[in-house]
């Protein structure tokens, strides 16, 4: 029996795309949990919402330690182990500043304990603690999964977000990537209901509740 391996993801260059969850994030697969730089279109994801979901893209981008010494906010996020808690995240996890984590909201300060929420993890990064901006000084690599629709997923145990296709989110993607967006949702600019974000409280400049680490 032959065995064909798929393509392997090209690296595209910083600002390809926002966002991403840094190389070695283990992905929660059917198979069990997979390195998100291992992952191929056609693979499924365990989704919070959706059951498991094929990957539509997974794209990359590599940040060099250079361009993270002159922009810090190119910079990845660190969030160690059990930062908000029992298994949340399970291990150390880097992420992209700009990229949206699920969270329950008693741990953010004046949502409502009960709701869940999308935040962007440079919101909650403090000079030190366990969420942190990170002096990155070697090249690294963020990845972030295309489904069909806008979905949750869990890296390294934390909800993250996948990528939101939208007509406004076209305009923030290298033009290869978005062509490859517009061969994969042709009907988008006709149905933009299909672009819908699922279905959580998108909070800005979010901040921890007093008393969360």
């Amino acid at each position: 029996m032959t065995f064909f391996r798929k393509a392997d993801v090209v690296a595209h260059d910083a600002h390809a795309f926002p966002g991403g969850i840094g190389e070695g994030a283990l992905v929660r697969t059917p198979d069990g949990p997979r390195p998100v730089e291992r992952l191929r279109p056609g693979d499924r994801v365990a989704t919070r919402d959706g059951g498991l979901q094929p990957v539509l893209a997974i794209w990359c981008r590599e940040v060099s330690g250079t361009l993270m010494q002159a922009d810090p906010g190119l910079a990845p996020v660190c969030i160690e182990a059990q930062a908000f808690g029992v298994a949340l995240p399970l291990e150390r996890l880097r992420i992209a500043p700009d990229h949206k984590v699920l969270l329950p909201g008693y741990l953010l300060d004046g949502a409502q304990g009960c709701v869940s929420c999308l935040v962007e993890i440079g919101d909650l990064a403090s000079g030190a603690g366990p969420v942190s901006p990170e002096a990155a000084r070697r090249p690294l690599r963020f990845y972030t999964i295309v489904f069909a629709t806008h979905q949750v997923f869990c890296a390294n145990g934390l909800a993250v977000e996948s990528f939101h296709v939208s007509p406004c989110s076209q305009r923030q993607i290298a033009p290869c990537l978005a062509e490859e967006v517009q061969r994969l949702f042709p009907d988008m600019d006709s149905a933009p209901e299909s672009c819908a974000r699922v279905g959580y409280k998108l909070v800005s400049n979010a901040r921890l509740s007093p008393g969360t680490p």
